[in-house]
């Protein structure tokens, strides 16, 4: 059973321990999404299980841009990928979760 943990710094040692756990964990006081996405990516791809990275409230903004008039050609767009991402990261082993308005990275263990 997998728990949750709040961390604000942690070592590769300690996030490859949770992930060898199949732990939950949360990233706080992230400065640099993308290079921190990319080092839990190869973490957890390292330890043979796979992930799904998305952007949390994306799908709201997508359907709202789906209402209204205009903007629709976009959120059509982008529900057209958002559909491919998750078909092609099917059954995840876990999921990254990005929260940028809140400096922080949810990862779950999903299995």
């Amino acid at each position: 059973m997998s728990t949750s943990n709040v961390l604000h710094h942690t070592s590769d040692e300690e996030l490859i321990a949770l992930i060898q756990r199949k732990e939950s964990f949360t990233l706080t006081k992230v400065t640099n999404f993308s290079q921190t996405v990319k080092k839990i990516e190869r973490l957890i791809e390292a330890n043979n299980l796979s992930c799904r990275v998305y952007t949390a409230g994306r799908s709201t903004t997508m359907a709202a841009s789906l209402a209204s008039g205009p903007a629709s050609i976009f959120g059509l767009a982008s529900a057209t990928v958002i559909a491919m991402h998750n078909i092609a990261t099917y059954s995840p082993d876990y999921e990254i979760a990005k929260y940028p308005l809140a400096d922080k990275l949810v990862i779950n263990y999903k299995k």
